[in-house]
């Protein structure tokens, strides 16, 4: 959801992701990875979100979402060490 959001504004401000990798000092692969699902550092979610420049009710959000997402995949981990302990 955080990638798709990313995406959308990107898109709309007509930056392609080679272009935003150079904004925030990463390569384009990294912009399309977040863009798929792979969550980005703080560090490089705070670059993404000036150089987009989110508002900040958007600013809002996307912390929302990346606080969700950072302990969805905590939980997916805790379940795959379990599931890996029972086998």
């Amino acid at each position: 959801m955080l990638g798709k959001i990313i995406k959308k504004k990107r898109k709309a401000l007509l930056i392609s992701s080679i272009g935003l990798g150079e904004l925030i000092e990463v390569s384009g692969t990294y912009i399309l990875l977040i863009e798929k699902g792979r969550l980005p550092t703080e560090e490089i979610l705070k670059k993404i979100i000036v150089a987009l420049k989110f508002n900040s009710k958007e600013t809002e959000e996307i912390y929302s979402l990346y606080d969700d997402e950072k302990l969805s995949d905590r939980v997916k981990e805790k379940i795959s060490k379990l599931e890996n302990k029972t086998r």
